[in-house]
């Protein structure tokens, strides 16, 4: 189960967020976790090597 499958019926039915605002919060949930994630693998991970894939990340937070 990925990370939204698992937030977004909490948002929703514990916490009472309409779907929209449920969805807004996931997505900046998200965006939280992915750049936090980029920033703690450049200990082991060469930037240069991340950046090969910056058109996943770029459309991962357009999409």
């Amino acid at each position: 189960m990925g990370g939204a499958e698992f937030r977004l019926p909490f948002l929703i039915k514990l916490f009472g967020f309409a779907p929209l605002e449920a969805v807004i919060i996931n997505k900046a949930t998200s965006l939280v976790v992915v750049s936090s994630s980029l920033v703690s693998r450049t200990a082991v991970i060469p930037f240069s090597e991340m950046m090969k894939n910056l058109t996943c990340l770029v459309l991962f937070f357009i999409l």
